[in-house]
């Protein structure tokens, strides 16, 4: 009963975050006032995330209920975009806290021409990521074992490791890398990042207008949702992950009870996977300006495309005249757990931008 309520958590997961980044995807494909340099790292984050929501959670709900019967080509294919859509996602969000701080620091010519290698910037993100996971896709594949007097299958992420064959230094390198590439990096070049944008915001020159007061607080308010979110969604996993590597061959403490077992995979992996359902809310919840600043420009948006997406035209024109009145210068699905990005999210204000969520 247990399993099946699990396997219904992990669908649930995967149909609402599907539909919440699809739509992501859809307004800032149909809005041309959204296809800027922000928006672009946007929806990049979100077609990392939608395909990740689909190879990772149905699989991993399909694996606790049923034995592997799918074939073993499925089973590559699933896990190298899990693992690669994972790695996309991690690092759109250090691109995205990057741009936040650049919307600040830099002139409207250098962000418009930044802004035109941006899509260059997403291949780039997506050949990097696919040949990162190379070697470690090496060893994917189907595991058969026997289980009572019945013999059953698993897609797992490296089969030397799950047969023991592995030495303690490539399981490590193997567990680690994950550590430091998908979590440890990602995460200190995007704290790092947003505290530059934080301490640029509370400069004296920053803070004269009302609205510049305004995207101080909201900046700060959101360097600690983004950091404390994405904290709380992939610390569990990446402490699992660690110490997997760590006790390499042994069990860990928590593998030795099978309840206890079931209990921490689960609980790691929901969190993993409600990352990528809360990116589209993030970013469409935690705007500082109000729907109907959207609604405002366009009648024919959707409720749902106001929602996501703010008009910056307005606001942005105070800003100027409150500026210039001031004089002022301007974040197994099988039988290795699958893991999940980190949510960074940043909806700072960004002058001379017009639209982005």
């Amino acid at each position: 009963m247990e399993i099946i309520s699990l396997a219904v958590i992990f669908l649930l997961i995967t149909i609402i975050g599907t539909l919440g980044n699809a739509i992501v995807l859809f307004v800032i494909c149909v809005n041309k006032q959204l296809h800027d340099r922000t928006n672009i790292l946007i929806g990049n984050l979100a077609l990392a995330d939608l395909l990740f929501l689909i190879y990772c959670a149905p699989v991993t709900a399909y694996s606790y209920v049923f034995s592997w019967g799918l074939s073993e080509s499925l089973c590559y294919i699933a896990v190298t975009l899990q693992y690669v859509t994972c790695y996309v996602s991690v690092w759109t969000l250090v691109f995205l806290a990057y741009d936040r701080y650049l919307s600040i620091t830099s002139s409207t010519v250098t962000r418009i021409r930044q802004g035109n290698a941006v899509i260059y910037a997403c291949v780039v993100i997506w050949v990097a990521m696919f040949g990162i996971n190379f070697l470690h896709m090496r060893n994917v594949g189907v595991l058969r074992f026997q289980y009572g007097n019945d013999t059953r299958a698993a897609c797992v992420d490296s089969l030397t490791i799950a047969t023991e064959e592995a030495s303690i230094g490539e399981a490590r390198v193997y567990y680690w890398s994950f550590n430091l590439l998908a979590f440890l990096l990602p995460l200190s070049l995007s704290i790092v990042f947003y505290f530059l944008l934080v301490k640029e915001l509370w400069k004296e020159r920053m803070v004269k207008s009302k609205s510049s007061k305004r995207m101080k607080r909201h900046a700060t308010r959101m360097v600690f949702i983004v950091i404390i979110t994405f904290a709380i969604c992939w610390m569990p996993q990446n402490i699992r992950f660690f110490l997997r590597g760590l006790n390499y061959p042994e069990l860990s403490f928590w593998e030795m009870n099978t309840e206890l077992l079931f209990l921490i995979q689960s609980t790691a992996q929901i969190l993993a996977y409600l990352n990528s359902l809360l990116n589209p809310i993030l970013y469409g919840l935690l705007s500082e300006r109000p729907q109907m600043e959207a609604s405002s420009n366009s009648h024919s948006e959707f409720i749902t495309s106001s929602a996501l997406s703010q008009s910056r035209h307005t606001e942005q024109t105070t800003v100027c005249a409150e500026d210039m009145n001031d004089d002022s210068e301007h974040m197994p699905c099988a039988k290795l757990i699958r893991v999940e990005q980190m949510v960074i999210h940043s909806s700072f204000d960004e002058e001379n931008q017009p639209n982005s969520f």
